[in-house]
C-alpha cells in the first residue's frame, strides 16, 4: 500500500493522542521509532496491519471505533494532497461512485500502486451496496471513510456494514428523488 496511509495514520495518531504515543506503537509493531514513510511509495501490507493492530491496543480501541477516526483523518489528509479528486465532485454520492475511478487513475500515475478496486450495486435511487476488493484485508476502513464522506459534503448518509467487504450506503440528500 502507498505511504500516504501511513501518513495520514500517523497524523491521526499524533494530533488525537501524541508524539509519544505514535513512536511507542512504532516501536511496538517492530518499527523504527523515527522512521517516515514517503506517500507514494508502496510499502508491505503486513507493516500497516501490524501498526493498525498495536495501535487499537495502545488506544484502548477496536478496529472499527479506529476505522472511523482513521476515515475522518483520510477525508482530511486526502482533500489537501488529492484536491482535485475532491474539487471535480459536488456531493458525497457522486465522490463514492467515482472511488473506484479514482483508484484506477492513482494505479496509472503512480508504478507499483495497487489500490483496492469497487464495485457498486444500485439497490434503489438512494442506496447503493459497495464492495471492497483487495487481497489487503482492510474492508472495515471503508466504512469508516464512507461516513467521513458524508460528513465532509455536510450530507446525511448512513453507512451500515454487511460484511467485511460490503457495505450498504443510503444517501439522505436524495430522498423523494
Amino acid at each position: 500500500m502507498l505511504g500516504s496511509i501511513f501518513n495520514c495514520f500517523e497524523a491521526l495518531v499524533k494530533e488525537e493522542y501524541s508524539e509519544q504515543t505514535w513512536k511507542t506503537i512504532l516501536t511496538k509493531a517492530g518499527q523504527d521509532a523515527t522512521v517516515r514513510m514517503f506517500a507514494h511509495r508502496p510499502y508491505e501490507d503486513d507493516t500497516f496491519h501490524k501498526i493498525y493492530e498495536v495501535a487499537c491496543q495502545e488506544l484502548k480501541t477496536d478496529k472499527y471505533q479506529l476505522a472511523e477516526a482513521f476515515g475522518k483523518a483520510w477525508m482530511k489528509y486526502a482533500s489537501k494532497h488529492y484536491f482535485a479528486f475532491f474539487v471535480a465532485r459536488s456531493n458525497a454520492r457522486e465522490f463514492v461512485l467515482a472511488m473506484d475511478r479514482t483508484h484506477t487513475k492513482i494505479t496509472d500515475k503512480v508504478a507499483n500502486a495497487t489500490p483496492p478496486r469497487f464495485h457498486y450495486k444500485t439497490i434503489d435511487n438512494q442506496t447503493i451496496q459497495m464492495t471492497y476488493d483487495s487481497p489487503r484485508g482492510l474492508g472495515f476502513l471503508m466504512v469508516g471513510v464512507l461516513k467521513a464522506v458524508g460528513d465532509y459534503f455536510e450530507e446525511k448518509i448512513t453507512v451500515e456494514a454487511l460484511d467485511e467487504n460490503t457495505a450498504e450506503v443510503t444517501f439522505h440528500t436524495y430522498e423523494g428523488a
